[in-house]
């Protein structure tokens, strides 16, 4: 999870995006010290050069399955937080398909579409903060759905 004392870089990231970490868990983001594939890039003398996995923010990917167009996990993003694209690796890797959404977009009105997940999260962010200095803060803080460490959640700013 990534309110998980391991997964600290992830939320260093996170913070460093304006992204509030437990809006990034109630939307299934999590951290991974090790994601993806080896990477292969040709360098400039054509010889291969290669990048191990890296620490990552995941984060789900959903569409919808069956008849009943149910959405479902379908694949996953990892955004890399090592700096690697500054020498020319790819800072994603995505497995599977389908869409990243953010709680209740399946019915919004209107739908924001940005350039990647976490874009969406940082809106989000941003549009809460502006509600709440429109209507103050909410009455109570987020509840801890699936037991993650309460200690991050008791830093949220209301």
């Amino acid at each position: 999870p990534i309110l998980d004392d391991r997964a600290l870089p992830g939320i260093a990231y996170l913070w460093g995006r304006a992204i509030i970490p437990a809006t990034a868990a109630a939307a299934g983001v999590r951290f991974h010290p090790h994601y993806g594939t080896p990477q292969n890039l040709k360098a400039d003398d054509g010889t291969d050069r290669w990048r191990d996995p890296g620490p990552a923010v995941l984060v789900p990917l959903w569409a919808p399955q069956g008849p009943s167009r149910e959405l479902a996990l379908t694949g996953v993003q990892g955004r890399y937080i090592d700096g690697r694209e500054a020498n020319g690796w790819r800072k994603v890797q995505t497995g599977g398909g389908g869409a990243f959404l953010t709680a209740g977009a399946d019915d919004a009105d209107p739908v924001a579409i940005v350039e990647g997940p976490l874009d969406a999260l940082a809106l989000v962010t941003e549009l809460a903060d502006a509600a709440r200095d429109r209507d103050g803060p909410p009455p109570t803080k987020p509840k801890d759905p699936d037991g993650v460490s309460q200690k991050f959640l008791d830093e949220l700013p209301f």
